[in-house]
């Protein structure tokens, strides 16, 4: 199989778009559509569902689709791994695979990978973006070393939940507006006023359900205008006033104010976790890694 119909489906399905993505890959679109019935009839399987709206043509990815996406990421994923392991002149280099997920703040991935980096010269640091569930899965199939993961409210309070993990910070989720929107002007939002409101939804943030949940029982029915389970696309669309949304309140967006919520609080844990039994100096460093957001703005600032 052409691994560059992987590229190609994976273009498609985060831009929903087969005139985008071919814009994006520097492709025709026929060659583009050619690559992916191509796919298709490698895996003998439909991948993506094509319908019109309309005049204008639409596409959505079948339940095969939505699988198989994950896994197209990861074998591209692995694909580069191995590249990268067989054209390093020292075979014996320590590789240290770590995972994040797209909402970790840069600012903290950046802070641990430079203090690694000082505890460890030697070693490369292969960093791997992924969603928390994919990444435990290559976690504990010893595909990654070391992830920066999200924990359950339930360890709030606490620095260490098990000898896998240590405990970072937590921060607040906020409600994120463009810049140029009436709201952005307020000191704080009140979660009624998504009631009605075009709002942006990110499905595969980790407190989704939850928020489902608090929409029911408060009669919140926010104006859906978007849907997307990547975060750049969502921050794309916030900053561009297509909707609100509630996001980490350690991202920053360009173009996007965040605002505390005046009748509603939740926050996120976030922390190291690594793999059961395993043991080494880079694990040990791990352990003993602490960080809190605003050391990350310290660090930001003077690097």
């Amino acid at each position: 199989m052409n691994l560059n119909y992987l590229k190609y489906f994976i273009a498609v399905a985060e831009f929903n778009s087969f005139s985008k993505a071919s814009e994006h890959l520097f492709i025709t679109q026929p060659t583009l559509s050619i690559s992916i019935q191509k796919l298709e009839s490698n895996l003998g399987v439909k991948l993506l569902n094509r319908t019109k709206k309309g005049q204008k043509p639409s596409i959505s990815l079948t339940n095969s689709g939505k699988y198989f996406l994950d896994k197209a990421k990861y074998i591209l994923g692995q694909f580069e791994s191995i590249k990268l392991e067989l054209h390093h002149d020292n075979v014996n280099t320590r590789i240290l695979k770590l995972g994040t997920i797209p909402s970790i703040s840069t600012k903290l991935v950046h802070k641990f990978i430079i203090a690694l980096r000082a505890a460890f010269p030697h070693i490369i640091i292969e960093q791997i973006t992924d969603n928390s569930l994919n990444l435990k899965n290559c976690l504990e199939q010893g595909n990654i070393d070391v992830m920066l993961s999200i924990f359950s409210k339930e360890n709030e309070g606490i620095k260490r939940i098990d000898k896998t993990s240590n405990m970072l910070f937590d921060r607040k989720y906020l409600i994120a507006v463009a810049q140029e929107h009436l709201l952005a002007k307020k000191t704080s939002f009140s979660i009624e006023q998504l009631n009605g409101t075009p709002y942006i939804d990110r499905m595969d943030c980790e407190i989704r359900p939850y928020l489902q949940k608090v929409f029911k029982a408060r009669k919140i029915n926010p104006k859906i205008t978007g849907k997307t389970q990547h975060d750049y696309l969502a921050n794309s669309l916030i900053s561009s006033g297509e909707g609100l949304a509630i996001v980490p309140g350690e991202i920053e967006i360009p173009g996007v104010v965040t605002l505390p919520f005046s009748d509603f609080s939740i926050s996120r844990l976030v922390g190291l976790k690594w793999k059961d039994n395993e043991e080494s100096e880079i694990i040990d460093f791990c352990q003993q890694f602490q960080v809190s957001y605003d050391q990350c703005l310290e660090f930001k600032a003077a690097s």
